[in-house]
């Protein structure tokens, strides 16, 4: 079995409602022999990508689809909190998701807080975007691993995954969360050419990721970032990697279906 821990359901100019955005998804997933898909919502509703009331209608359909909640930390209501608690009390989420950088707030906002502690309360991972957005590098400055791993520190029972490993910078992302116990990561953008070209190249890359994986075997999973990023060249880039075999396995399926609880509702394949 394999887990793509990091997909959206973006819309393609043109189309109207989100169900062709999943058949283009089931067909990525059928074509990269991909099983299941963690899905991250917009933060908002009205756009082009699926809001988390969208994604938890297509996850009741299609068990194959894991959602995660995305709150706005600028403005949320405590009928929101309350929601999204009970939301992963029943297991409809599996996870949270939070876009410093895309949103100008820093992970140790206190703003941020009454989501950690409900991830912590029902064993969720917090997802964390970082690095650059294309053509605004400034907003890494949101994102940087120094406050990540201060949010880590501040809740050892909470783990926290780093999304797209704050490229460019790799190396400062390891070498400031490497120590961190309660930090993992997902590969999200880390095959995309763009994303290879500005953090050094391919070859850079691998490095990171195997870096990581002899001291973290158990806290790198598999994202591509669909449809941003190509599924299969991020199912290459772990086969690619210098690594043992069983590894890879954790890399591909174990550790995701760990960490974000999903050996209940697993489809029928696995």
């Amino acid at each position: 079995m394999v887990i793509d821990s990091h997909v959206h359901c973006v819309k393609n100019a043109g189309e109207h409602g989100f169900g062709d955005a999943f058949r283009r998804l089931s067909q990525s997933m059928k074509s990269s022999r991909i099983d299941l898909c963690v899905a991250i919502p917009d933060n908002r509703s009205g756009t082009d990508t699926a809001d988390l009331d969208t994604l938890l209608g297509i996850a009741e359909i299609h068990p194959e689809i894991v959602v995660v909640g995305s709150p706005y930390v600028f403005k949320y209501s405590t009928h929101e909190v309350d929601r999204l608690s009970a939301l992963a009390g029943a297991r409809r989420i599996r996870g949270v998701k939070l876009f410093p950088g895309h949103d100008n707030f820093y992970p140790t906002d206190r703003r941020c807080s009454v989501f950690y502690e409900l991830c912590v309360k029902h064993r969720l991972p917090l997802i964390i975007h970082t690095g650059e957005n294309p053509g605004d590098p400034g907003s890494c400055r949101y994102n940087d691993p120094k406050h990540i791993a201060k949010v880590a520190r501040r809740y050892p029972g909470l783990t926290v995954v780093i999304s797209h490993y704050f490229w460019p910078r790799m190396e400062y992302c390891y070498d400031l969360t490497k120590d961190v116990a309660n930090i993992a990561y997902d590969t999200s953008g880390m095959a995309d050419a763009e994303v290879v070209e500005k953090s050094g190249g391919i070859g850079r890359v691998r490095d990171i990721l195997q870096k990581t994986l002899l001291r973290k075997p158990d806290g790198v999973m598999l994202g591509s970032d669909w449809p941003g990023c190509s599924q299969e060249e991020h199912l290459e880039l772990i086969a690619s990697l210098d690594v043992a075999s069983d590894i890879k396995e954790r890399v591909l399926f174990t550790n995701a279906f760990r960490m974000f609880g999903i050996d209940v509702d697993c489809p029928p394949s696995c």
